[in-house]
């Protein structure tokens, strides 16, 4: 990400996406004053639990509405193929991708943490 006039910040802001993290910039008074990093880490069992899922044919897949780079660095922590990432997913479209899934599988199951989730949750089977 270019964070214009501060190419140090932007060199940092690229690290934190790559460990998985989330950048949160700060204005003060309408003008950049900087940016803090916040993380989601996956729960100890979260990879193995998806590798025994895609081991017993089920099709994996992560919607979330975090950065690519961010989401990319979880996925590969999980072990999940970065094909079956969704990135930037607002709340609409992790619902059309659930009614997506759904036309090619029997069924579909969503785990959400937030309320950006509702739609998916309520759209799943």
């Amino acid at each position: 990400v270019a964070v214009d006039g501060d190419a140090a910040l932007s060199r940092r802001v690229d690290e934190w996406r790559r460990d998985a993290k989330t950048a949160v910039f700060v204005a003060v008074g309408g003008a950049l004053a900087g940016a803090v990093a916040v993380g989601d880490v996956p729960r100890p069992e979260a990879a193995a639990v998806c590798g025994a899922l895609e081991r017993d044919g089920v099709d994996v897949w992560m919607l979330t509405g975090d950065h690519e780079a961010t989401a990319v660095a979880v996925a590969d922590r999980l072990g999940l193929r970065r094909a079956r990432v969704r990135a930037g997913a607002l709340p609409a479209e992790k619902r059309r991708c659930v009614e997506e899934l759904q036309a090619l599988h029997a069924g579909v199951v969503f785990v959400g943490d937030g309320v950006n989730d509702a739609p998916a949750l309520a759209q799943a089977d």
